[in-house]
């Protein structure tokens, strides 16, 4: 049975695999011309980073390398890269897998030019250690390949496309040069399939959760991992909503609170809304502009505001307004908020950093975020041929112009703390959050 893998490994944003058929020439042709139909007809802000003429002239010199007939791993790598010069974060490719295809036995994490392996279920007792080399490759190299496969060059997305290097490099067997305790080794690693994965995979994250709540003394933190329990899952909203009601009930000698959104790629609008509404005694309104692309493959987002499509509209971008409400909900916490980010928060995780600042409900901590606070929204579309997956955003919530979502107080972590971080032996950003809101509150 084929399942489609989103990013990343370990929450729920795309990831990118392929089948090893081979497609021929013509249908990949084809395929990129709906491509580059989708993106030009339904892409509500394509060209913001590039022209349209400078694309169309990209598409064409891909064009010309598909003369021949490839896999959809080899296709993929081909026009991802069209989907580089987009840079929203929002436009990227996926492809239908089987339970068949290789990966990793491990769960790598990429921190900058490093890789990092934590969970190792191809030999328990090595874990953690560092990659250095694959098969004579440093893995400064590796990452830099992988940058060119993935849309966005976070450190989940190039996780991911790490983990999938065997499906990548069409590979079973792989030389690695690792670091353990300061110590080089070399070892032998077979890649398995992904469905004996899965099976490795809940050793390592027995009891994973989406969220969860742990004190420091008066300092609570509430890690929120992902806001995606919440999509169209009404039962999920209300067990969150009844955890929130719970946390505060029971901890109303807290000063402050950290909520912890870092890596957090979205999801839900309304789980955010839920932990806005212990902060506030009057129902805050939050207004944006949303902006919706009329196109005939994507008639139903026009529906959703309302609107019959028709070919007369084709190509418009209509603007209405879009409005968020959080309602007071008890008990209303009083104290100190903090919201701890990286530079990996999207979509809803950054739509909850942004009202926390713009309506001055606490701080923010960490690093700067990637992208500004306006939020894009995207639909799947399926190439026929080669069915790869496409997202394309065709809708904007947008806060305001360039709405950058700066830290009030910057944390920069050092290349040892970075280490410590990814091999799981501390926590150097959340540390150096709690010294600093400790310096700037009175502890009883």
């Amino acid at each position: 049975m084929k399942k489609l893998i989103l990013f990343a490994i370990l929450s729920a944003v795309s990831i990118v695999v392929a089948n090893q058929t081979t497609i021929p020439y013509q249908e990949l042709q084809w395929d990129l011309s709906y491509l580059v139909d989708i993106v030009d007809r339904c892409h509500v802000s394509p060209w913001r980073y590039i022209s349209r003429e400078n694309f169309m002239k990209i598409a064409e010199e891909i064009k010309q390398k598909l003369d021949h007939p490839m896999s959809g791993t080899d296709f993929y790598k081909e026009i991802i890269y069209l989907l580089h010069y987009i840079s929203d974060v929002h436009t990227f490719a996926g492809l239908p897998i089987s339970d068949n295809i290789l990966v990793f036995p491990f769960i790598p994490h990429v921190i900058d030019s490093r890789i990092f392996v934590v969970h190792d279920g191809n030999n328990l007792s090595l874990a953690p250690f560092e990659i250095l080399k694959i098969d004579g490759k440093d893995a400064k190299d590796i990452i830099r390949e992988m940058n060119r496969y993935t849309p966005f060059s976070t450190y989940r997305s190039l996780s991911s496309f790490f983990w999938l290097l065997p499906t990548l490099w069409d590979k079973k067997e792989f030389h690695i040069l690792i670091k353990h305790d300061n110590e080089r080794r070399e070892i032998v690693v077979k890649a398995i399939t992904l469905q004996e994965f899965e099976k490795i995979k809940k050793q390592f994250f027995k009891d994973e959760k989406y969220y969860q709540f742990t004190r420091r003394g008066n300092i609570g933190i509430l890690r929120i991992k992902s806001f995606a329990f919440a999509i169209g899952l009404p039962e999920k909203l209300k067990e969150f909503s009844e955890f929130l009601t719970k946390v505060f009930s029971e901890n109303k000698d807290m000063t402050d609170l950290i909520i912890d959104v870092r890596d957090n790629p979205g999801g839900s609008w309304d789980a955010p809304l839920e932990i806005i509404s212990h902060f506030i005694d009057k129902p805050l309104i939050i207004n944006a502009d949303m902006y919706t692309k009329a196109c005939e493959y994507a008639q139903e987002d026009l529906a959703a505001i309302g609107i019959r499509y028709s070919k007369e509209l084709e190509g418009e971008i209509i603007k209405t307004k879009r409005t968020f409400t959080a309602y007071p909900k008890k008990p209303i916490f009083k104290g100190n908020v903090w919201a701890l980010v990286n530079k990996d928060v999207f979509s809803g995780g950054k739509f909850f950093v942004y009202v926390i600042q713009k309506y001055r409900l606490g701080k923010v901590i960490g690093e700067k975020l990637l992208t500004d606070a306006n939020i894009t929204l995207w639909r799947p579309f399926m190439l026929p041929y080669s069915h790869l997956e496409v997202y394309i955003p065709t809708r904007m919530v947008f806060f305001g112009k360039n709405i950058e979502i700066i830290p009030d107080y910057e944390i920069t972590l050092t290349d040892d703390e970075k280490e410590q971080f990814a091999l799981g032996k501390s926590d150097p950003m959340l540390q150096k959050a709690i010294e600093l809101i400790k310096s700037q509150t009175k502890e009883p």
